[in-house]
């Protein structure tokens, strides 16, 4: 009997000890992916400018004063359209764009696999921000990276989000967030093509995911005066 007890005892030690290592393989898994992930977005920074003169007093449009490369960034992808920008959300990343709203899910902007993907503009939309809406997408990541920073909008302070092209800057102003179902009319565009606009409001929607796969986290932005 005590043999008998003595082996349980044993294989329940076992037990957790493999269960244990497995937790720890996977956190070391884990942490190692964000880095990776991090590390390549870091990298892309250098071909952010940003004014080396912190001397004299920010404007409420500071973070628009930066130059980004984007020759040498269509080096390295082509399909690079913009460059998203905003302290408050923890945004400062490219913007890609592809055929379609599947390929840069778990794609880095270098094309790397990885589950943290990309910030990417809808498919249907035109890559110089000139439609009526543009919806971008990214990752709900749980260290905060990509779009992982839009779950911490409260709504209690002025938030903008500055989107910079080749050949222009846009600003948005953050007007609301709301959880939505995946098929939610805010995620209609024109089917003949999206209406553009000239001189009317332009609509940001930035969509991450959340932790049902049938609904989303949305922040509703609209464009503001520079």
């Amino acid at each position: 009997m005590k043999k008998n007890k003595y082996m349980k005892e044993i294989v329940i030690l076992t037990v957790c000890i493999v269960v244990f290592v497995g937790a720890f393989c996977a956190l070391i898994w884990i942490w190692n992916m964000y880095h990776k992930g991090q590390e390549e977005y870091e990298e892309l920074k250098e071909y952010v400018d940003d004014p080396e003169d912190k001397t004299e007093p920010e404007s409420d449009d500071s973070e628009n004063e930066a130059r980004i490369d984007f020759t040498g960034l269509k080096m390295l992808n082509p399909d690079i359209v913009a460059w998203i920008r905003c302290e408050e959300l923890g945004l400062d990343y490219p913007v890609v764009q592809s055929a379609d709203n599947d390929y840069y899910l778990h794609r880095t902007f270098t094309g790397e696999d990885h589950i943290a993907g990309c910030i990417f503009m809808d498919y249907r939309n035109h890559a110089d921000f000139t439609d009526c809406k543009t919806i971008l997408y990214g990752h709900n990541m749980k260290d905060g990276s990509m779009f992982g920073g839009l779950k911490d909008y409260s709504g209690r302070q002025e938030t903008f989000v500055y989107v910079l092209l080749p050949d222009k800057k846009v600003k948005f102003e953050v007007v609301r967030s709301a959880y939505v179902p995946s098929n939610d009319e805010c995620y209609r565009l024109e089917s003949t093509g999206v209406t553009s606009l000239e001189d009317n409001e332009r609509e940001l929607l930035l969509s991450t995911c959340t932790g049902d796969s049938a609904t989303r986290l949305v922040i509703h932005c609209f464009e503001a005066k520079i």
